[in-house]
């Protein structure tokens, strides 16, 4: 709606001053509501998260691809990184945690299975 398209609007004018927690809560406020604004999140939205994935912390990664995963926006190069660096963290979290990340790997293997296909032993952990 454009409620949504307005906030998209003012944080991608900021996208460069958000930082990681901000871009992991703004994904995962767009999924949550199942805004599904392609050109925002899979665009300057995930470039941002790149550019700042050192900054992203277990729970701000889990958000970051939770939101992406209920807002249908699969993008290769961020999800297999925000991935790899969630599991060099090494903290499962707890049972909220838990099942974001499980929600995030069975819509992403439903909905997106070549991000899975070829994915690192890591993964399956």
């Amino acid at each position: 709606g454009p409620v949504w398209k307005a906030i998209a609007e003012q944080a991608e004018a900021k996208i460069d001053r958000h930082p990681p927690l901000h871009l992991a809560l703004i994904a995962h406020a767009f999924g949550k509501v199942a805004v599904r604004d392609e050109a925002f999140l899979c665009g300057p939205l995930a470039d941002a998260a790149l550019e700042n994935l050192s900054g992203f912390r277990e729970k701000h990664l889990a958000c970051l691809l939770d939101g992406f995963a209920l807002a249908g926006c699969y993008r290769e190069d961020l999800f297999r990184q925000a991935m790899d660096a969630y599991i060099l963290l090494g903290r499962i979290g707890g049972r909220r945690r838990q099942q974001m990340m499980a929600r995030v790997a069975i819509s992403a293997t439903l909905e997106a299975p070549e991000l899975i296909a070829g994915a690192p032993p890591s993964w399956q952990a």
